[in-house]
């Protein structure tokens, strides 16, 4: 995912998350520092009030090599050779840790001009992991995030005739499933259109989802609640009302796929009809 990746996250920390350090002139160069970081944590470094030391830059990454509790050298490339510097640094010296990875800006890092609205709502789900869940940014805000999203049409599934909630079998049709990546938060809306052969039938239509085999057209109510139901009522029989049910769950498993599904009730009996079933699931 990160095979164009071009930016790293410098701003997430600001100000020196170590504070003020010294870089010693030799080979290698020592940073003494207030706080110790593990082998091969990436950190930048910026100079207040003037310039790091030859050859180091302020747009570079370098990658900690221990020495003791206070001390530290740094190389250019992970695992690489200690750095090496000819002239001391000059003003106070910071070091940030930092996130490696491409990502969109977070509004407090953008520019001040050419921001688009829907830029300006960006921001990664966990900042720690930003290359994880963000396409490489582009100017133009047309870029999408890598989660995944599904959406199915359901030929017209075989009539119910009972009164108890009974599953309408979408789970079995494609794109009424989803298997989470990252977050584990999908959304989901299933529309269609219900009718009952019954004046003044009240049909409910909840949303229900679960994991392994899907449940068939006819089959009893299962799975967990993934919506609120929603109530119609016919009041001529034959009369065709358009149905949508939205929700939802923000705690499934990652990599376990979840079929969606409604179950259909109709307290009052007859026969209920439902057709022109869609979908939409995306992971936030």
């Amino acid at each position: 995912m990160c095979s164009n990746c071009n930016q790293y996250d410098w701003s997430r920390v600001s100000g020196g998350a170590l504070g003020v350090v010294q870089i010693s002139v030799g080979n290698p160069a020592i940073v003494t520092a207030p706080n110790q970081l593990v082998a091969g944590s990436p950190v930048v470094f910026s100079a207040v009030g003037g310039s790091l030391p030859v050859p180091m830059q302020t747009t570079q990454v370098f990658y900690v090599i221990p020495i003791d509790a206070s001390h530290f050298s740094i190389s250019a490339t992970l695992g690489g050779p200690p750095v090496a510097t000819t002239t001391p640094a000059t003003g106070q010296v910071y070091c940030d840790p930092v996130v490696l990875g491409c990502h969109y800006p977070a509004p407090d890092e953008q520019p001040s001009t050419g921001i688009t609205a829907i830029q300006a709502r960006w921001r990664p789900v966990d900042a720690d992991n930003w290359c994880s869940y963000w396409a490489p940014w582009t100017p133009d805000g047309t870029t999408p995030s890598q989660l995944p999203a599904v959406s199915g049409v359901a030929a017209a599934q075989p009539n119910i005739a009972v009164t108890a909630d009974t599953m309408l079998g979408l789970g079995l049709v494609t794109g009424f499933s989803i298997t989470p990546v990252l977050t584990g938060r999908i959304a989901a809306v299933i529309s269609g259109t219900l009718t009952s052969s019954t004046a003044n039938a009240q049909v409910n239509v909840t949303g229900r989802h679960g994991t392994g085999p899907a449940p068939a057209n006819g089959a009893g109510a299962v799975g967990a609640l993934w919506a609120a139901t929603q109530h119609y009522v016919i009041k001529t029989s034959a009369d065709v009302h358009s149905f949508t049910v939205i929700g939802g769950n923000p705690g499934l498993a990652i990599g376990v796929p979840v079929w969606f599904d409604v179950s259909i009730a109709s307290p009052a009996g007859g026969i209920s009809t439902i057709a022109d079933a869609q979908s939409l699931l995306f992971e936030l």
